[in-house]
């Protein structure tokens, strides 16, 4: 582990190595057979690991963490990994709050920074967020989700079966459904988003819309990328 996994927790580097603990040692206890089961899992069917659980920080509290860790050799006995942490506390912590209320959802978009938009998920027609005096969220504009996006090439087109699966998934029943994807910029180019769907339900607990939101991921992905190269360079991969 690096400095910046510290760094990110907030954490001092010399006492938390001093106190001679496991990494999945400062999992949360809820988040912690499931992490183990799928890591377990992944080495068996030698797969990459990617998941979200919270890590304890150097405040005493529980932070929300993405860790990708790939298999990069492996040979007989020995196997190398590599992984990547993002801090993904804010983003959690605001969809969370997206499902409790409404009003709360329009104050946690706000201060959170992420771009939202939602869409009926019978017809698949919405755009970009616009709250009435009622706080409530109603699908405005044109847009098919997810067919114009994919077809106007708004998602880079090695990513769009990946942002179509993400609607066939929180229509299909799951409450939640995330990827990271390649979203096209004002510019022409592409940038890395996590993009992820949540269920809105009505009052008798029906589905009546879908949010989607999405959080820059670009600078993460180029340090992943960096360290692919790093690892390719030094020939253990």
């Amino acid at each position: 582990l690096n400095q910046g996994y510290y760094d990110m927790l907030g954490v001092d580097k010399e006492k938390r190595l001093a106190e001679r603990k496991e990494f999945l040692q400062f999992v949360h206890p809820d988040d912690l057979p499931g992490v183990l089961e799928e890591i377990q899992k992944d080495i068996m069917e030698e797969r990459d690991f990617d998941g979200l659980f919270r890590l304890l920080d150097g405040k005493g509290e529980y932070r929300w963490i993405h860790l990708r860790v790939r298999l990069v050799e492996r040979n007989g006995n020995r196997s190398v990994y590599y992984g990547a942490f993002h801090d993904n506390d804010s983003f959690v912590k605001a969809h969370r709050a997206l499902r409790e209320s409404q009003a709360m959802m329009l104050a946690a978009i706000e201060h959170s920074g992420l771009q939202a938009w939602v869409y009926d998920p019978t017809t698949g027609k919405g755009g970009p967020i616009i709250a009435d005096g009622d706080h409530r969220l109603e699908p405005q504009g044109k847009m098919n989700y997810p067919y114009d996006a994919v077809t106007g090439g708004l998602i880079h087109p090695d990513d769009a079966e990946a942002f179509i699966d993400l609607h066939r998934r929180v229509r299909g029943g799951e409450e939640t459904a995330d990827a990271v994807v390649r979203v096209r910029t004002e510019s022409g180019g592409y940038r890395w988003e996590h993009v992820r769907y949540t269920q809105l339900r009505d009052a008798n607990g029906n589905l009546a819309n879908v949010l989607g939101t999405a959080q820059d991921m670009d600078a993460y992905k180029e340090l992943e990328q960096k360290f692919q190269a790093t690892i390719q360079q030094t020939g253990i991969g």
